[in-house]
């Protein structure tokens, strides 16, 4: 790319309302949710390529979409160009807002890069006149030649839809567990999407909407199982992964997410992959992030006129996200992980508690080796819940744990990030292997029948007492269960392994200088959770 003049930054914002914009609880939270992050994913990319071809540039352009931002970057726009991209921006702004009721919003700013300016200073004023827009939402709508815009004026929402109830229910549709329920335009398409996705190859963009197809920020849209994209179709995406190179419609990014399936190849539900966790059926809510990001983008335009390093790291950042992460989940264990959102620089997944810890810890090792160069680390969040549990509220628990491995500095650490937010404690990824073998281990005697699943609960109690220094002897009452107890120290097999075990955390248990030791709640919990009896309900 040559010396850049123009930055035009874009922001969706209003994303996780609306991902999370389904039914509060139940069943079919899978194939709504996946209609709607796929439908997310395809807007941001489909409000870019409408301002690209507002402004004549080409793809190549495009430096980086991810998590409903973009930055399109490229010679001076002329005054004719710059109101061709705000007249895109409006159309969209008012689409948005009839087609999402006023949920999503889509922001642009446009900033010049003087002749010697450095890049760095002029993204950062973009950035700055994208925050003042975000302020001013829907500000282009209000005014109508000086007066109120009708626009703004939605339809009446009687009868709602009761999926939303944002819109008014327009489609009486039954769903799984054969219940009735009356569906706006936005929600119906969205079953009709989290439908077909599964079997799709091609999701083409026309240029017009045309009828039998739906729309999308002013592109048709429509869903093929055909052999090759159709020849009217202005940009193409390959939901398959694989696609002829030589169609130069076909934007290279993965869209389509994993979705479990069973024998039949039927998508699988929530209810049916809690089932499969050991122990207590409960799902696992993943969320992951990379750290420090945004020095990342920056070091990598410092001293450059262009943003050829800042689109370097982005697509192999998108890469590792949107394909390898995906292609990992076509395989065993993982294969029944649910992939809500994966690009960019982050992930959200939900799957059996057990599949979902476990592919954490093998998702940060493949990111600390893909980036080990690049200085760049990732943490991450687990939030267990029952399957019908809303998942509004659980993504809500996934990102809080996840900002508090970002933000809370774990025991025995100095600094905050690289870290694992779960069971109830944040340890660096360099103890994960620890914590997992540690669990594994008192699962395994508690199912051997080596020691009683009770003794567990009791352990957990006294290392939060020790943890929460309530001034009690906890250390001389360790003792004394052990010693009453627990088997000697050179009594056969597992018996004798579960008592020189407990030594050792007896030894450790003041200073907890191992981190077996320190993070002792969270393994204990681990291991109540894969030990407790199917049958039982427990949250």
């Amino acid at each position: 790319m040559h010396a850049c003049q123009t930055i035009l930054l874009g922001s969706l914002s209003g994303l996780q309302d609306f991902l999370f914009d389904v039914a509060l609880e139940g069943g079919g939270q899978a194939r709504q949710l996946r209609a709607r992050s796929f439908f997310i994913s395809l807007l941001a990319e489909s409000a870019a390529l409408r301002l690209l071809d507002a402004v004549a540039w080409s793809r190549a352009n495009l430096i980086f979409s991810a998590a409903g931002k973009f930055l399109i970057a490229g010679p001076r726009l002329d005054e004719s160009s710059r109101n061709a991209a705000d007249r895109v921006t409006l159309e969209v702004s008012k689409w948005l807002f009839e087609e999402t009721g006023a949920t999503l919003r889509l922001t642009i700013s446009i900033a010049e890069v003087a002749p010697g300016q450095p890049l760095v200073p002029a993204y950062d004023e973009a950035q700055q006149v994208l925050q003042r827009a975000k302020w001013q939402a829907w500000k282009h709508l209000l005014h109508e030649q000086g007066r109120w815009g009708s626009s703004l004026v939605l339809p009446p929402l009687l009868p709602p839809c009761d999926l939303c109830r944002r819109r008014p229910g327009r489609h009486r549709e039954q769903d799984d567990d054969g219940y009735s329920s009356l569906l706006c335009d936005r929600c119906f398409h969205d079953a009709e999407l989290g439908r077909r996705l599964p079997t799709a190859r091609w999701l083409e963009l026309l240029t017009q909407p045309v009828a039998g197809t739906a729309q999308i920020a002013g592109f048709g849209v429509r869903i093929s199982a055909t052999d090759r994209p159709s020849a009217d179709a202005r940009h193409v995406f390959a939901l398959s992964g694989h696609y002829p190179v030589t169609d130069t419609r076909i934007v290279a990014r993965r869209l389509a997410r994993h979705v479990p399936r069973n024998s039949a190849g039927q998508p699988v539900e929530f209810k049916d992959l809690a089932i499969q966790a050991d122990g207590t059926p409960l799902l696992g809510v993943l969320k992951m992030d990379a750290d420090n990001l945004g020095a990342s983008f920056r070091n990598s335009v410092q001293n450059s006129p262009n943003f050829d390093g800042l689109k370097c790291l982005s697509e192999r950042l998108d890469d590792f996200f949107a394909r390898q992460v995906d292609n990992l989940l076509d395989r065993p264990p993982w294969n029944s992980l649910y992939m809500i959102f994966s690009g960019g620089d982050d992930l959200l997944l939900v799957g059996p508690w057990n599949v979902a810890f476990d592919f954490a810890g093998h998702v940060q090792q493949a990111f600390a080796t893909t980036f080990a160069k690049d200085a760049l680390t990732l943490s991450g969040g687990l939030a267990l819940i029952k399957p019908t549990f809303p998942i509004r509220s659980a993504a809500d628990q996934a990102d809080s744990l996840l900002n508090r491995a970002k933000s809370e500095t774990a025991a025995g650490a100095s600094v905050p990030k690289d870290q694992f937010s779960a069971f109830g404690q944040v340890w660096k990824w360099r103890d994960y292997t620890a914590v997992t073998k540690t669990a594994r281990r008192i699962a395994n005697w508690v199912r051997q029948g080596v020691v009683p699943r009770g003794w567990l609960h009791a352990f957990l109690d006294l290392a939060e007492a020790r943890d929460h220094g309530d001034g009690s002897p906890v250390t001389a009452r360790l003792a004394y269960r052990i010693g009453r107890n627990f088997p000697p120290h050179h009594a056969p097999g597992e018996k004798g392994e579960l008592r020189r075990w407990a030594n050792a955390l007896l030894e450790d248990f003041d200073t907890a200088n191992r981190p077996e030791t320190l993070l002792l709640p969270a393994i204990l919990r681990h291991a109540l959770t894969a030990t407790r009896s199917k049958s039982t309900d427990e949250s």
